[in-house]
């Protein structure tokens, strides 16, 4: 029985990967494949034990010479006794043919890899395609193709994306012609362009390639290997379902880019005169100048620095040439939808660090309607039905309260934790689950309560997706109403307060009629929370109305049994807030209607002065 191993195919276009520190051991082994014997070398790396065989040149296509230019590649022939495989082959021009001839290329070496790497110990059911810079780029074309259907099951891209506009020739016929008018060709037809260019020398090829502007040649919608440019192919979701990772790094080619297209003595600064004409190479919607401005000043501000313009202009010109593009591509990758009974919600894929589950999440869920206007001081009413697929990507806001706390808290622990903005209209959950849309799965559920002395904090904050993964369970991060307007109260029928209390009781009926659609199982919810979160989880215990709601409790740092928790005279303090905060006290209505009127602004206001 024989073991075989995954196999990695580096497409590198600008960089050649290599073995390192590695040393050759005598002879070399003879394999049999169904083109001909190869005769290769035994290595070893420095360190390691392991002998790898390496197996260097080896014919996947005939020699695109002669006739065989400017075509599709075609079949290699099989060869008499044992072939060199010792020797790095020669690097050609070819690649910068155009009509995706390079791109054609990969595929003839993905679909030789199939039908001959098993020779070699390795499972043709298990290929990854990797790739950096315009190997990254040309990894995300393979997902694009129909032609490399099924040639390969993981892709990883590196540096590079197919949703970098200079990857693509929008023009190939300007192109062309560009290349016959330098190559002295007839450029009267394309057929006389092309018959010219095919008796040119590889001297006066690699000759002419010099002489055109960067970027030369990219990747043409040629109705075969790309049937459709990139981002239409992209948004349709026309793509091979394969596991993608792509990723960027910091100031990304920035230090090299500047070397290309900058003019000389850039090192002791830059003008903005000389940064428009390299962008709008690269960025056409640069050439509004509405927006040029806008990103200008992001980048470069308002400082005659010419050292700060070149370093604004190195990070600019890294995040147009790699950083949107992946950032973009990642977009069109879009996260997983779930349909309930309200609406359908799209949210996103979550990875966590030790485990292979993948989490999905689901942000911003409404769960009661804004409590907002007539609805201010008011029970929470059941949310309405929405049309289309709702975003679920974003954190909601944060119940109304006064953020700058959170802000210093978080620096103060040195969390970088992002802090969203405040609103009334913060009736919304996060769900967090393992479960995939449509799976059948009855998980249990964890719903979390967050402290913050019934003043401050939001489900925002917080982070379900390790306690999902690890625990195979649905988590749902719930908010409620806080301070003034979550828990202010004339004790009668005026306002009669705990709006947040019953917040949480809507928030755990929406669990019960819902949860089902993200694999959560209604009659297994567990509430916990900590500080004022343990207060709530213990005052819902005493409380009818939450009574069938959940299973089990879990009170961390908090519980109803302390004694400033239940306001002794409601009115009392309600009259006390009402002079404060400039309104007539006389009695309840008097005082709810003052309020009812109040801007966000004035209740955060009054919040801070009671």
């Amino acid at each position: 029985m024989t073991m075989r191993g995954s196999v990695l195919i580096s497409l590198c276009i600008l960089i050649q990967l290599c073995l390192q520190n590695t040393v050759k051991a005598e002879d070399g082994p003879v394999l049999q494949t169904k083109y001909g014997a190869l005769k290769g070398e035994y290595m070893k790396a420095k360190g390691k034990d392991t002998v790898v065989h390496s197996y260097l040149g080896i014919p996947f296509a005939k020699p695109p010479v002669g006739p065989l230019r400017f075509s599709p590649p075609q079949p290699a022939e099989k060869w008499a006794g044992v072939r060199d495989a010792t020797k790095q082959p020669l690097i050609t021009g070819d690649e910068h043919a155009p009509g995706n001839y390079g791109l054609l290329d990969q595929v003839a070496a993905l679909q030789w890899v199939q039908e001959n790497i098993h020779s070699f110990g390795g499972d043709p059911g298990l290929v990854t395609i990797f790739g950096e810079s315009s190997g990254g780029v040309s990894v995300s074309l393979h997902v694009l193709s129909p032609l490399s259907a099924n040639l390969f099951h993981h892709a990883i891209a590196e540096s590079g994306t197919a949703a970098l506009d200079v990857t693509s020739n929008p023009n190939p016929l300007a192109l062309a012609q560009a290349v016959g008018n330098l190559s002295g060709c007839d450029i009267s037809s394309t057929k006389k362009i092309a018959d010219c260019v095919m008796q040119l020398t590889e001297d006066d090829i690699l000759k002419i390639t010099m002489e055109l502007p960067i970027p030369h040649f990219g990747a043409t919608v040629d109705g075969r290997f790309l049937p459709k440019p990139a981002a239409e192919l992209f948004e349709s979701h026309e793509f091979n379902k394969v596991p993608l990772i792509t990723g960027i790094t910091d100031d990304e080619w920035g230090f090299t880019l500047t070397n290309f297209f900058t003019p000389p003595g850039w090192v002791d600064g830059m003008d903005i005169e000389q940064i428009m004409p390299v962008l709008t190479r690269f960025t056409p919607t640069l050439r509004d100048e509405s927006v040029a401005e806008l990103v200008l000043n992001e980048y470069l501000g308002a400082s005659p620095d010419r050292i700060k313009i070149r370093d604004g202009f190195r990070e600019m010109s890294a995040d147009f040439m790699f950083n949107i593009p992946a950032r973009n591509m990642a977009n069109y990758h879009k996260g997983p939808v779930v349909h309930t009974k309200l609406g359908s919600l799209r949210g996103a894929f979550l990875t966590v660090k030790g485990r292979d589950t993948i989490v999905n999440s689901y942000l911003g869920v409404p769960f009661a309607k804004p409590p907002v206007g007539p609805l201010r001081l008011a029970r929470p009413q059941p949310v309405e039905k929405w049309d289309g697929v709702r975003d679920a990507t974003k954190q909601p806001p944060m119940c109304l309260q006064d953020r700058q706390v959170s802000v210093v808290e978080f620096e103060f622990l040195a969390m970088d934790v992002e802090i969203p903005e405040v609103s009334e209209d913060c009736l919304y959950l996060n769900i967090y689950t393992p479960v995939k849309p449509g799976e059948e799965a009855k998980l249990p559920v964890m719903v979390w309560i967050y402290g913050g002395g019934l003043s401050l904090g939001s489900a925002s904050v917080y982070d379900g997706s390790v306690l999902s993964a690890y625990q195979d369970v649905v988590v749902v991060l719930i908010q409620y109403r806080l301070g003034l307007l979550g828990f202010f109260s004339t004790g009668d029928e005026h306002a009669p307060g705990n709006y947040g209390f019953l917040d949480q009781v809507a928030a755990l009926q929406w669990i019960q009629e819902n949860i089902h659609s993200f694999g959560g199982d209604p009659g297994s919810v567990t509430i916990f929370g900590e500080s004022a979160g343990g207060m709530s989880v213990s005052t819902l215990i005493l409380s009818p109305l939450a009574s069938g709601l959940f299973h089990r409790a879990i009170a961390e740092s908090g519980t109803a049994f302390w004694d400033g928790f239940v306001m002794g005279n409601p009115l009392l303090r309600a009259q006390n807030t009402a002079k404060l905060c400039k309104c007539d006290s006389s009695s309840s209505s008097e005082i709810v209607d003052c309020i009812m009127r109040w801007s966000e602004e004035e209740v955060l206001e009054c919040s801070n002065q009671v």
